[in-house]
């Protein structure tokens, strides 16, 4: 994980994939995110797909915070900050 925020009662993670499919994961005790049998949208039977991924180019999650509407997470590529709608 690169970055950990709360909100109410929602853990969210940001971390990189192996190449591309960095992803946001919403935290839950006792789920298992995959790593590294599945990435991106890839499902399989007792693993969590990522609530939020970003396809085959790497954005280089690192830091993220939340507020009522979005997650805020800041990419070490193209040095930005993006906002991801909560909704």
């Amino acid at each position: 994980p690169q970055g950990l925020s709360r909100i109410d009662d929602m853990l969210y993670a940001s971390e990189h994939g192996a190449s591309g499919h960095d992803e946001v994961n919403v935290i839950e005790e006792g789920n298992n995110y995959g790593w590294p049998i599945i990435e991106g949208n890839e499902q399989q039977e007792g693993l969590v797909t990522p609530w939020f991924e970003v396809g085959e180019t790497s954005w280089a999650p690192s830091g993220i915070a939340t507020d009522e509407r979005y997650v805020y997470m800041a990419t070490l590529r193209n040095e930005r900050l993006v906002a991801i709608d909560r909704e």
